[in-house]
């Protein structure tokens, strides 16, 4: 029988596949093997649980992330917006002022569980619905997320199935048996996992949105998860000290907001299921045909609004998806790239040199993101996918190419073989450039935080430098040397090389 590390290995060759193909059950079968939620928040770093890929996309490590939860969902947008603009009686906040004065010195989950519950006839929560602290919940399901008790759940069923809205898990101190973070997003992988075996229409339709009530000692933050199918958690607040409160009512206005927000929200997500329920299929969410694509659905062209029909995730580690956009005398297949930063001018110009895709449109998003239509390279692949006979017969196309672009003015920042794309039809060898993301005019463009310092850059290169042409020749040079690097090579730089 294979070991967990054995599996872990297989699943790491194969995950591409698997989630292009929307194929889950290795995935969410090793997930199930690794570790109770207790000991996932005690052994979480001493034995990292992400392994050489991103099983679970919870910025832990940084790079473990996907693109933000609100995209997948749009009950997440509502609660950021509600929070920011909510309006409230000054009740809300003496309500939350007497509970925190009322607590003892260690936050416990039994005095937290009791304030949402008594405050769920008049203020935050649902009042069908109970928080049932640890200490209350033995022999009750309703209050268990898969077979796992938790320190408090609103877990209504649904016709026959029942559907997690919050979690909470609560740290009596920050750092006392792990991160509460890191426990309860393993509690909602237990859901999850027990919503694929009972085989719950919720899973075969949703992407089982919930909120994640996080609670180290007087630290309170609010999170989201979703499973696509790989997970997905993100903090959607700051973390707040509760313990400040008693003389900074701005905090307080600030957590009685929050709390407000969580409330409505949780009332909207339980309608959301309801009408699953009802319906027997997603009319109320813009979730397409898959339960596992961005919620973003439209995207404004020049010719107008057009509609985005995703088919399936280009790349696990890349937020691209292949997709159908429709429009009025438009209907073309092409790729969304969601993205932080992207540079239009750029693309356009490697378009018109013809060696980039054709960039139709860049949409502006929440939090500083943005979605980016362009053309579907189908027909090429990725520099590094050829054999050697045909590689090493591209590399004056691929010089020359980026000899054109740089004398048009522009610098790219990251020509790996992996955003070089090759066509060979006839003998013919055609080359595309893409991901613009850094690239920009020579003597303006930067390279960002993100540089993963694993990558052998130019040894000028580093955080907010500027971006050289002689860096893009270093990148080009190194796909062609295919020398293994010695030891000394792979250790990462020290992080001030990076940021001085």
């Amino acid at each position: 029988m294979a070991t967990l590390k054995e599996k872990l290995e297989q699943l790491e060759a194969a995950k591409h596949l698997l989630v292009a193909k929307h194929k889950e059950p290795d995935y969410l079968d090793i997930m199930d093997e690794i570790s109770s939620p207790s000991k996932w928040a005690r052994e979480w770093i001493k034995d990292s649980k992400q392994k050489n890929g991103r099983l679970f996309r919870n910025h832990r490590p940084a790079n473990a992330s996907d693109i933000p939860i609100q995209f997948y969902h749009r009950i997440f947008e509502t609660f950021i917006n509600l929070y920011r603009i909510a309006k409230y009686q000054r009740g809300n906040v003496n309500l939350y002022l007497n509970w925190h004065l009322s607590c003892p010195v260690h936050f416990q989950m039994k005095t937290i569980g009791q304030m949402l519950s008594d405050a769920g006839s008049s203020y935050f929560l649902i009042n069908e619905i109970e928080i049932r602290p640890e200490e209350a919940n033995i022999g009750c399901q309703s209050s268990r997320t898969g077979e796992r008790r938790t320190d408090g759940s609103i877990y209504p069923k649904i016709g026959r199935d029942r559907v997690l809205l919050v979690n909470l898990e609560v740290k009596p101190e920050p750092g006392t048996n792990g991160d509460s973070y890191i426990q309860n997003s393993a509690y909602y992988k237990e859901f999850v996992i027990k919503s694929r075996k009972e085989k719950s229409e919720f899973y075969n339709k949703t992407c089982l949105p919930a909120f994640l009530i996080n609670l180290d000692g007087p630290y309170l933050s609010i999170s989201g998860a979703v499973s696509v199918p790989f997970m997905v958690w993100d903090r959607l607040t700051d973390i707040f000290p509760l313990d400040m409160v008693t003389y900074d009512h701005t905090k307080a206005d600030y957590i009685a907001r929050i709390l407000l927000a969580l409330k409505n929200s949780m009332d909207i997500l339980r309608k959301y299921y309801t009408s699953v329920r009802e319906s027997r299929e997603i009319s109320t969410e813009p979730l397409q045909d898959n339960r596992w694509f961005p919620c973003i659905n439209k995207i404004d062209l020049e010719e107008g609004t057009a509609t985005i029909k995703y088919k399936e995730r280009h790349s696990i580690y890349r937020s691209l998806w292949i997709v159908e956009i429709q429009a009025k005398n438009m209907q073309e297949k092409g790729l969304v790239k969601y993205t932080q930063k992207y540079f239009k001018e750029a693309h356009d110009m490697c378009f018109k040199l013809g060696l980039a895709p054709k960039l139709w449109a860049i949409n502006n998003l929440q939090q500083r993101w943005h979605i980016v239509f362009m053309e579907y390279l189908e027909e090429y692949q990725p520099l590094h996918t050829y054999d050697s006979e045909l590689f090493f017969q591209t590399k004056n196309i691929v010089k020359n190419a980026m000899k054109l672009f740089h004398d048009s003015g522009y610098v790219h920042g990251d020509l790996r073989d992996e955003n070089i794309m090759i066509k060979c039809e006839n003998g013919k060898i055609d080359i595309k450039f893409v991901d613009f993301d850094w690239a920009g005019r020579e003597g303006e463009a930067k390279y960002p935080e993100s540089l993963n310092p694993t990558i052998n850059w130019h040894p000028d290169a580093g955080w907010h430098k500027l971006i050289k042409k002689e860096h893009d020749h270093h990148l080009v040079d190194n796909i062609y040397l295919n020398i293994k690097p010695d030891k000394s090579s792979k250790k990462q730089r020290r992080l001030s090389e990076w940021m001085n």
